[in-house]
Order: C-alpha cells, then sequence, then structure tokens
C-alpha cells in the first residue's frame, strides 16, 4: 500500500490551533481589503465533515477548504483573485506560511516544516459566487484559471456538485456514516494518482454509497451525471452576471463553429441540447 491515511478529528488540538490562525488570517486580509471590497468566508470540506485525514507515510499533511465570497461583482475575475492572493500573501507570512500558489480553482498556502522537509498542513481558499437564476434557483461559480492561457474566468459548479448535499443527507438519515468514512479512507489509500484530488474520491465514495443502498431508488431522477470530466477549452473572459438558466461561461474552440446551449431536462434526466450556427468557434463550459 502506497498510503496509510488516518482520520484526525478536528478537535484536535493541533488542528484547532491551525483553523484559529486561518480564520485569523482571513479577518487580517478583510480588514487589509476593506477599502477595495468586503468578503465573506466559510469553511467546506473535511474540516466541517470531521473527515480529515492524514498520511503517516507521506510528507503532506492535512489539509482545510474554505470558500471566500466577495460583496462586489464590479471586479474582473482576475483582477479579483490576484488582490486576494497578494493580501492573504502580506497575512499569511505572519502566521508562518508560504505565500499563496495560484492554482486552477484555488489559492493554496501551506505551513512547512523546513527541516523535515515536509507540509505540516496546507489551506485552500475557492472564491466563489451565489447567485440565483430566473427560476429562483440558487447556483455557485468560482474563479478558473486557465494556466494554458493565464486567463481566468466565472465557471460554473458541476451539475454533480448541486446534488451533493442531498447525497450527504440521505446518507445521514440513513445510518450510513460508518460506510462512507470506511470506503473515502480505502479509496485514499488505493489512490495512486496525485491528480485526483480529495474532494474528488470524496465525491466518488458518497456516489457509489448512494448506489449501493438505494438513493437512486429512493429518488426519482438520477442525477448522478458528473459532467467533470468533459472537454474543457480556452476560456472567454466576461463580467458575470445574474438571471440566466444556461451554463454561463462561453468557450473557444479550435475545432468547433457551433454554440451549443445545455439545458437540465428534470423530468427525464436528460440533456436537452439545442445547436445554434454562430460566426464564433464557442462551447459552452460544462465542468
Amino acid at each position: 500500500m502506497q498510503h496509510d491515511f488516518h482520520y484526525i478529528s478536528k478537535k484536535n488540538s493541533e488542528v484547532q490551533k491551525a483553523y484559529r490562525d486561518i480564520l485569523n488570517i482571513l479577518k487580517d486580509t478583510q480588514n487589509l481589503l476593506r477599502q477595495d471590497f468586503s468578503f465573506r468566508f466559510n469553511v467546506i470540506g473535511s474540516y466541517k465533515r470531521n473527515m480529515i485525514t492524514y498520511d503517516k507515510k507521506s510528507n503532506i499533511g492535512y489539509d482545510f477548504d474554505f470558500n471566500i465570497e466577495v460583496n462586489d461583482n464590479r471586479l474582473k475575475p482576475k483582477e479579483l483573485k490576484n488582490m486576494l492572493q497578494n493580501a492573504i500573501g502580506k497575512v499569511c507570512v505572519k502566521y508562518g506560511y508560504d505565500t499563496p500558489e495560484d492554482s486552477t480553482r484555488v489559492l493554496t498556502i501551506k505551513k512547512k516544516n523546513r527541516r523535515n522537509s515536509c507540509i505540516i498542513h496546507s489551506c485552500d481558499f475557492a472564491i466563489v459566487n451565489t447567485y440565483t437564476d430566473d427560476e429562483n434557483k440558487s447556483h455557485q461559480e468560482y474563479i478558473h484559471f486557465n494556466k494554458a492561457t493565464g486567463s481566468y474566468t466565472w465557471c460554473e459548479q458541476a451539475m454533480s456538485f448541486y446534488m451533493l448535499t442531498k447525497k450527504i443527507n440521505w446518507i445521514k438519515k440513513n445510518s450510513l456514516q460508518n460506510d462512507m468514512r470506511k470506503l473515502y479512507l480505502k479509496k485514499k489509500n488505493n489512490n495512486d494518482d496525485p491528480n485526483v484530488h480529495s474532494r474528488s474520491i470524496f465525491a466518488q465514495t458518497v456516489q457509489e454509497v448512494c448506489q449501493k443502498y438505494g438513493f437512486f431508488k429512493d429518488n426519482s431522477i438520477d442525477t448522478s451525471t458528473s459532467f467533470h470530466h468533459m472537454w474543457c477549452p480556452t476560456p472567454i473572459s466576461y463580467s458575470p452576471t445574474k438571471g440566466t438558466n444556461l451554463f454561463r461561461n462561453l468557450y473557444q474552440s479550435p475545432f468547433d463553429t457551433t454554440l451549443i446551449e445545455i439545458r437540465e431536462q428534470k423530468k427525464q434526466n436528460q440533456l436537452m441540447i439545442n445547436t445554434k450556427q454562430t460566426s464564433i468557434w464557442r462551447n459552452l463550459n460544462i465542468i
């Protein structure tokens, strides 16, 4: 076995100390950016679920996940993420963290033990925007960074994202948390692909528990389809606009001259695809 993952309680004193430090970093960042914009934040992921893991065989410690939601939609995605990256960088070094790394979905800070060449823990910050569409349904998007082009766009969350909470609640209602925890740990220990992140492993775990114990029999619509691994071309920057039923990011395609509108057909759980000709090479992002 390549890994030796174990759970560590969020009540652990070291975890609590790290959590308080990250809260202070975010509060200090709020104060630093107060003249430019305000934002709120909330912890998500393994800490919120009390499913924090660490690998005894690895030099990479446990991690935290936070959403940052800015109360101002006038700023462009690149400007917004860069301002947060710079501000967090000025603050986090005072608490012993390295400056933030910018990745596709998040900003990441790490606290390292340089003597032993290991990461004690890390924290990912996703910059998100929650909005309501014309049918009064809630949606969430995040800032997507395309490293190949250096572009930043608002990107709609995958369709599976919206069902995850419902599935987790169903698992809790049916007292299947232990099954979920055991399978999650097993999957993490068996994962040999460094590009497969914990959030993906957790989503797969939830999906398998739901399939095994009858979630889709209790729910008339099987919404298990995930679009996470579908093609994602080069993004076109835009400013977020509220009140649309379409997946809203337009992408340039090097081989397609079609604008595809994709809507969820809730009753039959199928995708209704309407094709329109356009002179611009574009596709809607659906990852």
